[in-house]
């Protein structure tokens, strides 16, 4: 059996690591909420993980977030998007940035 101080010590540096992955980049509390289930969105969410639901979206949305995690004061993702139904078809349009001093990651969609 192993020792105490062993598997706490691996599971805490796996709680450590976890939020570090460059992969997880849920935008706003809704996607975070769903465990990364983002691919059903078809509202105002659906700008940042599933463009094909703007087409659903009937009105003007807006769609702004921030996100910083407390023990990784450095780290920080921002973001703002806007969903505009229009007759010809709807339009989404969305920047967001990722990243600290050493590594700057910035996107804008269209």
């Amino acid at each position: 059996m192993p020792h105490k101080e062993v598997v706490v010590s691996i599971y805490l540096a796996f709680w450590i690591i976890a939020p570090l992955s460059a992969q997880l980049t849920l935008e706003g509390g809704r996607g975070l909420g769903m465990g990364g289930a983002t691919s059903t969105f078809s509202d105002y969410n659906s700008i940042w993980a599933n463009q094909a639901g703007v087409a659903h979206v009937e009105n003007l949305s807006i769609s702004v977030f921030a996100q910083q995690h407390y023990w990784l004061t450095d780290i920080q993702t921002l973001g703002a998007g806007i969903i505009m139904p229009t007759a010809s078809g709807n339009f989404g349009w969305s920047v967001k940035y990722l990243g600290f001093d050493a590594f700057k990651e910035q996107n804008m969609g269209l």
